[in-house]
């Protein structure tokens, strides 16, 4: 363990702390400004290889965002719950957030996509958020292995009502689906049997 000794300062501090964007906090944004009326800009976010996956992810999807490394924002023109693309094919890399939260895009969408990523990646379960968006109406299919990447996704929008699931082991599952949830075709109720890891 390594050992830092602070010296404590004689006068009033007078200075601004930047601190680093978060990726997970980032791409929930992006998702969310995708999905809105209007252009939002995001500021502070950090550009790693998952944000930026996210980024190729959804400009794949028709999404038009403009980025500025010099200040680290992100101008992201929403399309107001609708995906305009109808077909595409998106590679998440090891990027759980963005296999996880674009699926659920795709199927808020009106056509085929497919999602794939690492080696990695297809040894991380996706079956807990692809049977609730079946539920939803949603057909997908696994392209290889039951329940694992990669999948093909036939957007037809979400239907909405009360579902009821037990708790799945990863927050993302949940996050996915609250975040296209506003733009079902009937309110969205999801009751969420047991306590899941960590709050979406």
């Amino acid at each position: 363990m390594n050992v830092y000794r602070c010296q404590p300062v004689a006068v009033p501090l007078d200075a601004v702390v930047s601190v680093p964007g978060s990726k997970s906090i980032t791409n929930r944004a992006l998702i969310l400004a995708a999905l809105a009326d209007g252009t939002s800009v995001l500021r502070g976010i950090l550009l790693a290889e998952d944000t930026r996956l996210m980024i190729d992810a959804l400009r794949t999807l028709g999404v038009s965002i403009t980025v500025d490394e010099s200040s680290l924002t992100a101008e992201v023109t929403g399309c107001g719950g609708w995906v305009p693309a109808s077909e595409g094919r998106i590679h998440c890399g090891n990027a759980g957030t963005v296999m996880r939260f674009c699926t659920a895009l795709c199927a808020l969408a009106r056509g085929r996509f497919e999602l794939d990523g690492s080696l990695r990646m297809r040894e991380r379960p996706i079956g807990p958020l692809v049977e609730l968006l079946r539920m939803q109406g949603c057909p997908i299919e696994y392209a290889e292995q039951e329940g694992y990447p990669p999948i093909i996704v036939h957007g037809r929008g979400l239907g909405g009502g009360q579902l009821s699931i037990p708790a799945p082991e990863s927050s993302q599952f949940l996050s996915a689906v609250l975040m296209v949830a506003p733009y079902a075709a009937q309110d969205l109720l999801l009751e969420v049997r047991g306590a899941t890891p960590s709050l979406p």
